[in-house]
């Protein structure tokens, strides 16, 4: 049997990818559009925390950190919280309206 070019595709993806988007997807059912990019609001929205939450965990493992911590406190503080209001919550709160709807 052939697969189409985008089973191709997502057989190519890593196996944590795959299972990461399994998981975020969850049972094999039909969705909206809306449902559809519920989930994948919320997936670019998990990563991007995460990945805030990685880059600030080096800069406090950072040797500058040990010598002055106290003014990298305020500077993660600073970029967590920047980072974190710069992301259009209200794209992903509006998806979730509509998929309730």
């Amino acid at each position: 049997m052939t697969a189409s070019p985008i089973t191709t595709a997502y057989l190519d993806l890593s196996p944590d990818i795959r299972s990461r988007a399994e998981e975020i997807a969850g049972s094999n059912r039909p969705v909206t559009w809306p449902e559809v990019m519920l989930l994948v609001g919320q997936a670019i929205k998990a990563e991007r925390e995460r990945a805030i939450e990685d880059v600030l965990g080096a800069l406090t493992a950072h040797e500058l950190y040990q010598y002055r911590p106290k003014a990298f406190e305020g500077f993660i503080e600073y970029a967590r919280t920047t980072l974190k209001d710069g992301y259009p919550d209200d794209l992903v709160e509006e998806a979730e309206r509509e998929a309730m709807e």
